[in-house]
């Protein structure tokens, strides 16, 4: 029995998928997690934007397709990342553009004054 990566692992020997911490405290399933360290894994330069299809995401996370399908509606309400339908020329879908985002701020609690 071979224990090879698949494919979609092979063709990053030397990647590295930065996770943003305050995603690990999001109360994710490994599921979740997986499919969105795939996402990262696909990232631009600037680690925000991609679009891979989901047979993509779905091989290099290691779970099924339905599965990212489900990941990628919890993570999208737990503001982990937004989807973005990618149209053709003629107006058909032909996939999803992924955008992932960075925490959002919380305003600051106001400065102490000391006397």
């Amino acid at each position: 029995m071979s224990t090879s990566p698949p494919p979609a692992w092979v063709e990053l020997p030397d990647a590295v998928a930065l996770v943003p911490a305050w995603v690990l405290h999001l109360g994710l399933s490994g599921s979740e997690l997986a499919v969105y360290i795939s996402l990262c894994s696909f990232a631009n330069g600037n680690g925000s934007c991609c679009y891979p299809s989901t047979k993509l995401i779905a091989e290099r996370a290691g779970v099924a397709v339905g599965t990212v399908r489900n990941a990628v509606m919890v993570l999208r309400r737990k503001g982990a990342l937004t989807t973005t339908k990618r149209r053709r020329r003629d107006g058909s879908i032909c996939g999803l553009r992924y955008l992932l985002l960075s925490k959002q701020m919380t305003p600051a609690a106001p400065a102490e004054v000391s006397s």
